[in-house]
């Protein structure tokens, strides 16, 4: 596992499908010092990337991305891609947990 300086453990995925191409079309800079920028994906990607992984802390995060970007979340790309992933996987309940965020945070 790749490690940042203070120990965070830190996620690198290469592109090779469309939903990578385009998480990596709309991530932004994200300046680490020392002349370094990591790019980061969007909130609306790193939601699908959870739900796909769907591990227990990925679940949790979904529901505090979801409550901390709120309106500004486009719903339909992360529908779009859960649906598609929700396929592959065969895993018609994929965006549940979304959704049920999303529903509450509309409260």
């Amino acid at each position: 596992m790749l490690l940042s300086e203070n120990g965070v453990g830190l996620d690198i995925a290469l592109a090779a499908y469309p939903f990578e191409i385009e998480a990596l079309d709309r991530s932004t800079p994200w300046p680490l010092g020392t002349g370094v920028t990591l790019r980061t994906c969007s909130a609306e990607h790193l939601i699908v990337y959870k739900l796909v992984a769907a591990r227990p802390q990925d679940l949790i995060d979904v529901d505090g991305v979801v409550r901390r970007q709120g309106a500004r979340l486009d719903v339909a790309l992360i529908r779009r891609w859960g649906r598609e992933f929700a396929e592959l996987k065969e895993d018609p309940d994929l965006l549940r947990p979304f959704e049920n965020s999303w529903r509450e945070a509309q409260n």
